[in-house]
């Protein structure tokens, strides 16, 4: 991946925390995170449907393979679609995992900039950030 694209999901990942910051309450961090986490499936499996159904018929692809696609794309879809409408069911089965992946997260960064055989030695206020998700 570019720079800039390395660029443009740091901004965007800023702009989440922010906004998880600002919507910060007991019950609409939660749902939040949720509805998110449902996005993140809808969004892929609507892509996925849209390639499959407008992909000329010179296109390279098996129709073995669109089938898969088609599949994997609805069965997204739906499960994307679960999540936003039901939330409740969702929230303790995603809550908890998303969680653990801060901790692994920050404890991965923290490895990755102690790690002795690096070229470059990293300055101490670079461990702010993996320390600060790993507290979150």
């Amino acid at each position: 991946m570019s720079n800039k694209g390395n660029a443009l999901i740091s901004v965007i990942l800023i702009a989440l925390g922010v906004v998880f910051i600002w919507l910060y309450d007991r019950d609409t961090l939660p749902r939040s995170i949720v509805m998110l986490c449902g996005l993140a499936f809808v969004i892929p499996a609507v892509i996925s449907l849209i390639s499959v159904f407008f992909a000329g018929k010179n296109s390279k692809r098996s129709s073995a393979l669109r089938g898969i696609q088609m599949i994997c794309g609805i069965g997204g879809l739906v499960l994307g679609l679960c999540i936003i409408f039901l939330p409740g069911i969702f929230r303790p089965l995603l809550v908890y995992p998303f969680a653990a992946l801060l901790i692994f997260g920050g404890a991965f960064q923290i490895f990755q900039l102690s790690h002795k055989y690096r070229p470059v030695d990293y300055p101490a206020w670079m461990y702010l950030a993996p320390v600060l998700v790993l507290v979150a």
